[in-house]
Formats: C-alpha cells, structure tokens, sequence
C-alpha cells in the first residue's frame, strides 16, 4: 500500500521538512464527502484512521464503488496528472486524515526517485485489481463476487478485536454489497443466507462474522464443493 510512512522512508530531510510543514490534519463524519468526481483536483488524501469508499460515475450517473480503503491508505491519488478528480471518496466511519497539497506531493515525488518508483508500482497494482474486478462482474456468479467482496473485507478492515468470534471489523452494508458486486439487494440477502447455511459466515444482526475463512476463499475462488 502507499501510505505516509513512506514519506519517512524515502523522502531526503528537506522532502519531510516540506511535507511536515504542508500538511493538514481533516476530521470528517460518517457518509461525509472528501471530494467529488468533477470537482478540481486540490490534494491527495492519507487516511490516519477511518474507512473510506471510492466512488465512480457509471453511464446511468448512478454510482458504483470501485474501492475500499483504511488506515494507512491513500486517496485522491487518481487525479493526479489531470485537472478533476475522475472519481469521489466518501467516508464509511468517522476518519482522520491527512491533506497534502497536489503541487506540493508532486514536488517531492520529483526529488525522491525511491518514492516515485513506489508509487507507479502501487498504481500498476491496482490496474490490475481493478481489471480482475470488471472481469469477474461479466464471468463470474453473484455468489462468487459477493465471497470476493467479504474476503476483501477482512483484507482492507480485518477483524473486531476481543469479538470472541471472527465478526468483521467492519460490515459494508447489504445496500453497499449489491453495488460492488454488480447485483441486487435481494440477491445479496440470499447469497448471505445460503453461506450461513452452509456455515461458511454467520450473521450477527446486521454485522457479518466468518465462521471458515477457508472455504469462503473457495468460494471467492469460484471452487465447487463436494456433492
């Protein structure tokens, strides 16, 4: 992940002089916008603590969410070399995060090669995620892409501390669920039923809890189970 830490790690003593003093420190609400697709392009965002949802515009205007971020993770990094943000971010909890301005990230990623290299690796990578995830929305079965979508889950937001059971650090919600997997609301409510059924999650009210991790990453996979 590309996260401020690296800018202790890679950046030459005037690039952390520059950032410290550049920086600022956001507080928002849950469900608050960071930014807006359209609006111009001020910054790039570092989340210090919190959940966030990345957000684009699809042909209908509806939006569809193409990413989920935490602690230590960036946002606003895809308007960078344009004048808009392509995209929204919006915040699924409360979060902290940190401000630095788009003139001057881009300043220090000129002078330290390290960290400009970091960074189009971390760009390559999520291409790539974002190309398996259109492709999984034209092959693969509902059921396959919401597994895909719990198991990032537990990926981006891990588990609850002290839970006594495996319930998800945080649950998106069934609304949530629908549009990353590209079905419905009601599929969404079946697909978790059968997979508490088969005792592969649990259902905690509206919390999800994973009762075996292993197979739900079969599922993900798009693995068969025995008859």
């Amino acid at each position: 992940m590309f996260s401020i830490n690296l800018f202790t790690k890679y950046c030459s003593s005037e690039g952390k002089k520059l950032f410290e003093k550049k920086k600022q420190t956001l507080f928002f609400d849950e469900g608050q916008r960071i930014f807006h697709e359209g609006e111009l392009v001020k910054g790039i965002y570092f989340i210090e603590r919190g959940r966030v949802k990345v957000l684009s515009k699809s042909h209908d205007n509806s939006e569809k969410i193409i990413r989920l971020a935490s602690n230590e993770m960036i946002v606003g990094h895809r308007g960078l070399n344009t004048k808009v943000y392509p995209i929204s971010a919006e915040t699924l909890s409360e979060s902290v995060i940190t401000f630095l301005p788009i003139e001057v990230f881009s300043s220090i990623l000129k002078s330290n090669n390290e960290m400009a290299v970091y960074l189009i690796n971390f760009l390559s990578d999520e291409l790539r995620d974002s190309e398996t995830r259109m492709k999984n929305l034209l092959i693969l079965d509902p059921k396959t892409r919401i597994a895909i979508i719990l198991v990032k889950l537990i990926d981006c937001f891990g588990y609850k501390k002290n839970a006594g059971n495996k319930l998800l650090n945080y649950t998106l919600s069934r609304t949530d669920i629908a549009n990353m997997a590209g079905t419905t609301y009601e599929t969404v409510i079946r697909t978790l039923a059968a997979l508490k059924k088969e005792r592969v999650i649990d259902l905690v009210g509206k919390e999800i809890a994973i009762i075996n991790a292993k197979k739900l990453s079969q599922v993900a996979a798009g693995v068969k189970g025995k008859k």
